[in-house]
């Protein structure tokens, strides 16, 4: 196709500062730089036209300029030639290691004339290893770059896989700095969850074990996608746990609770792909709760909670409780007459001087607070009492969420989850 623009490049070279920042060179050119893409029109929503390179139609690419600090940002001027015309884009963001492995880097970029999502930016030295639409067109220690565009309003994507770029982004430099970059969110990584519904999602149920002195119940949510030839696997098991004494001592007891994701990955059946995040999430459309009553003749005396979230800043869960007569049956989801937002580590302690005695509480989590790490959870120490009627007893708990994953909420395989689980104890 014939190129409407050229620009030229003014060479800037920056050194070593004493602190050691490092800084790429911007490079000379008295033409744009063409590089052959390929455009899919009419991406299909479940990515099957991705596997097939007959759907892969020829168009080009010009780059008018490129300006990289490798601390931490990168800017692309251009233009995309296809069949259906051309439209230009100015691609700006931030530089991030990928966290799985030390040899890619992505951006987070935005296009800031609107034409384009910019699904995809990699720097990768390892081009067959991670993930690829033009798997082994390279020698895996070529360094490639990789852009995917997405035509705003449009299913049009049109991507470039280029080892031309590498010594205009100075990638040795970059790769050399990695270490100070921030490390990539999951979408970032793994560009299809932007734009793809997954083939298959499932959910399945694990064992539900009780021990001596603790009890768990796990579930599995998968998904999978089409990307290219690949089939990526993302996967999240989220386990409910209990663990409490065999009885009272001094008529009361602390049962510990926690609700959290086990382990996340993402693995791909081309490659090397093999990491610790996914697209799963916990919260995000509907608030997470934990819901606990005793057994006849026992009350809740205390409850504590603590967490770890996604985005956590000072926050106060919604603690309610419900008063009810010693010795009658109760159920989930209902009886919550009183209510109180309480800070974490902050003990809520109940008066059960009445009649009535506090037997059913539930702590609720606002769904913007978000579980998507093993390293986050929903903590919480419930301090049962003996009342009236001794002998053994169950404290009944039900952890209810609710798990969607990046493109895909509202699959039969997302949706709203429980955990039920109830700890035996001698209760005197």
């Amino acid at each position: 196709m014939k190129k409407l623009k050229s620009l030229f490049i003014a060479t800037t070279l920056f050194t070593f500062s004493l602190s050691g920042s490092v800084f790429a060179s911007e490079e000379s050119s008295n033409d744009s730089i063409n590089i052959p893409s390929h455009t899919v029109y009419n991406l299909d929503e479940k990515g099957e036209k991705l596997s097939n390179l007959s759907n892969f139609v020829s168009s080009d690419i010009d780059i008018y300029s490129i300006e990289n600090d490798v601390t931490n940002s990168i800017s692309l001027s251009g233009n995309v030639q296809t069949a259906n015309g051309e439209k230009d884009f100015q691609i700006t963001g931030e530089l991030k290691k990928a966290g799985y492995t030390d040899s890619l880097v992505v951006g987070d970029l935005t296009d800031s004339t609107n034409n384009f999502e910019v699904v995809y930016f990699g720097i990768d030295k390892k081009p067959n290893s991670n993930l690829a639409l033009l798997q082994d067109t390279f020698a895996n220690d070529d360094n490639v770059v990789k852009l995917y565009l997405f035509e705003k309003d449009t299913r049009t994507f049109t991507f470039l896989e280029t080892d031309q770029l590498d010594n205009k982004l100075n990638t040795v430099e970059i790769f050399n700095n990695s270490n100070s970059l921030n490390e990539a969110e999951h979408e970032e990584m793994f560009w299809y969850t932007k734009i793809l519904e997954p083939v298959e999602e499932k959910v399945q149920d694990g064992i539900t074990t009780f021990a001596l002195a603790s009890g768990k119940s796990d579930k599995t949510y998968t998904a999978v996608y089409n990307a290219g030839i690949a089939k990526i696997t993302e996967k999240m098991t989220v386990r409910g746990y209990v663990e409490g004494p065999t009885a009272l001592s001094g008529s009361s007891g602390d049962f510990t609770t926690k609700l959290y994701p086990l382990s996340v990955s993402t693995t791909s059946d081309v490659g090397s792909v093999n990491s610790k995040t996914s697209g799963w999430k916990i919260g995000v459309y509907q608030d997470t709760t934990l819901e606990v009553y005793t057994a006849p003749g026992d009350v809740i005396r205390s409850v504590m909670w603590d967490s770890s979230y996604s985005s956590l800043a000072s926050l106060k869960l919604n603690v309610a409780w419900g008063l009810t007569a010693p010795n009658t049956g109760l159920t989930f989801g209902v009886g919550y007459t009183n209510s109180q937002n309480v800070g974490s580590k902050t003990l809520k302690t109940y008066d059960n001087s009445g009649t009535n005695k506090v037997r059913r509480t539930k702590l609720t989590v606002p769904k913007s607070q978000t579980l998507s790490q093993p390293t986050h959870s929903l903590d919480s120490i419930i301090k049962v009492g003996h009342y009236t009627t001794p002998g053994q007893k169950t404290l009944n708990l039900k952890f209810t969420y609710y798990i969607a994953n990046s493109k895909d909420p509202y699959n039969s395989a997302t949706g709203a989850q429980s955990h039920n689980l109830s700890f035996s104890y001698s209760s005197k």
